[in-house]
């Protein structure tokens, strides 16, 4: 399965190599914080893994299809970084020229890619985990279960309420004393 990891910041370019092969190279820590979230695509479950970097260059009306799903710190780094995913729809086409063909025959050529693409789950299911996140940030993670559980019962599949829901488990459902919102992402 593959997974998209997201983020937006500087990087220099450079030419690596010898007389017989050059390839390019990107250095930054920011190139590495994207790999990282390439690498957390598997650990939450998600096709869409992003930083609040891209969420925060997205239109308000398209946050709003994006959901928070934890707030961690990387390896190589103390800065807490903002987790988003959007929860891309089943679709059955192969190429992205089929996927545009399909959404023509159903929307019509001018179709809006919002509407033609919704994610997987409603409004109404993206508030009620905005509220478990939100209690699970603020280390009220009782509460926080409790929405998290409403989650799975719709959504059993919801690898992101799931990951949070077997961190809070780890912890009996108690976050420690010295909890600041957020937690380490163990993944490399």
């Amino acid at each position: 399965r593959m997974g998209f990891g997201l983020h937006y910041g500087w990087a220099i370019e450079g030419a690596i190599g010898s007389m017989l092969k050059i390839d390019a190279s990107y250095l930054s820590p920011n190139v590495n914080l994207a790999a990282r979230l390439e690498t957390g695509t598997h650990q939450f479950h998600v096709d869409i893994l992003f930083s609040e970097s891209i969420f925060c260059m997205l239109s308000p009306e398209v946050q709003e299809l994006c959901r928070k799903i934890d707030r961690v710190t990387v390896k190589g780094s103390i800065q807490p970084l903002a987790l988003y995913t959007y929860d891309v729809p089943s679709c059955e086409a192969s190429t992205v020229k089929e996927l545009y063909e399909k959404a023509e025959e159903e929307y019509g050529e001018d179709f809006d890619f919002w509407e033609a693409f919704r994610p997987r789950t409603s409004t109404t299911y993206r508030k009620r985990h905005a509220q478990a996140v939100e209690k699970y940030l603020e280390g009220m993670w009782g509460e926080a279960k409790k929405h998290f559980e409403m989650c799975l019962m719709e959504w059993q599949g919801d690898g992101p309420s799931q990951v949070i829901m077997d961190y809070m488990s780890s912890k009996n459902f108690r976050a420690p004393d010295d909890w600041k919102g957020c937690r380490a992402l163990t993944s490399k």
